[in-house]
């Protein structure tokens, strides 16, 4: 079902530093701890120390208490957001069973981008899944590339 067991208050986070990072990866998860360990893993050994990239893991539900120890886990490194799963606006035909985890992950994407984007500072977000595995130049490939969305807005 879509609605899941209670869940804790949203976490408070501080604002992003003046000259903080500008840019956010968001790495969305469900249920797969081990793949999203990987991915952190490699997300952290990829960016090394850069300061331009904060790194949040949006989870969906509070189904997995392995997914949120291994988020916890990273304590400071990332920020940690907790999709409510609930079916508002939800229409009939989306509550249609074989469609139902379709609706769930678009419902997911869409307010963790919206939670994303209320902070005034970020200007670009990397959207990761929890099963990826990145290659040693991704970053470097997103920073040299961003600037066609600043000249082109039909991207």
């Amino acid at each position: 079902p879509l609605l899941g067991p209670p869940v804790p208050a949203p976490r408070e986070f501080t604002p992003l530093p003046l000259g903080g990072p500008t840019h956010a990866i968001v790495v969305f998860t469900y249920s797969r701890h081990e793949m999203l360990k990987t991915t952190l893993d490699g997300v952290f050994h990829t960016l090394g120390g850069s300061e331009n990239f904060v790194v949040y893991v949006s989870q969906d539900g509070m189904d997995h208490a392995q997914v949120t120890s291994t988020i916890d886990s990273y304590g400071r490194k990332v920020r940690h957001l907790i999709n409510r799963r609930n079916t508002t606006g939800i229409k009939k035909k989306e509550e249609a069973k074989r469609y139902h985890s379709y609706y769930a992950i678009a419902h997911h994407y869409k307010w963790a981008i919206d939670t994303i984007f209320k902070e005034p500072r970020l200007e670009r977000v990397i959207i990761f899944e929890e099963d990826l595995q990145l290659s040693p130049d991704i970053f470097d490939y997103f920073l040299a590339t961003s600037h066609f969305f600043d000249e082109d807005h039909t991207l």
